[in-house]
């Protein structure tokens, strides 16, 4: 019997390149990740605060999408799209949703941010707690109202201890 290399059905063929490629941006993607986080470790971003122990990657944000999602360049001229790890925002359209949208824009727009990567997305955007200027965006976000805590993947208390102030204060999009 022969070796079948690829499936015969032309829809289950497209399925498996579909995700052959996927899955080799994905390893690309990981292996210039993995490059530039263990050639860059710093112990302190660019305003000598320090930051939390992790493998870091710095980059310059060039866009702001929305409320936890923009697009960067790293030092090493690499294009990423990092989503803002431990929270979730409002989608657009919805209420709170430009109001997020431009603060993160004033926390990390043209600056130069660290990015502490936790994982890659389905969607091929790193997952990261982002620091800017010594803040870190999540929890400044979250602290705000303007974020809620991504139950599903956070494992930060003190975005849980954040959060319940901002709904006990009324901040942003939780009610009074």
């Amino acid at each position: 019997m022969a070796v079948q290399t690829r499936p015969r059905f032309p829809n289950t063929y497209c399925v498996w390149a579909g995700s052959m490629i996927r899955t080799l941006w994905l390893i690309a993607l990981t292996v210039v990740i993995a490059g530039q986080a263990g050639c860059v470790q710093p112990q302190a971003d660019t305003t000598g605060q320090t930051l939390p122990p992790g493998d870091y990657i710095h980059a310059t944000v060039e866009r702001v999408y929305d409320g936890d999602t923009f697009e960067a360049i790293t030092r090493h001229g690499v294009r990423i799209r990092v989503r803002l790890a431990e929270i979730d925002t409002p989608e657009k359209g919805e209420p709170f949703s430009n109001r997020a949208r431009e603060t993160l824009l004033r926390m990390v727009d043209h600056d130069e941010v660290a990015i502490r990567l936790f994982d890659i997305d389905k969607y091929g955007r790193i997952v990261g707690r982002v620091f800017a200027n010594g803040t870190d965006t999540s929890a400044e976000l979250v602290r705000l109202g303007l974020a809620a805590v991504y139950r599903r993947y956070a494992k930060d208390p003190q975005l849980y201890e954040l959060e319940a102030e901002a709904r006990k204060a009324g901040r942003g999009f939780w009610p009074t």
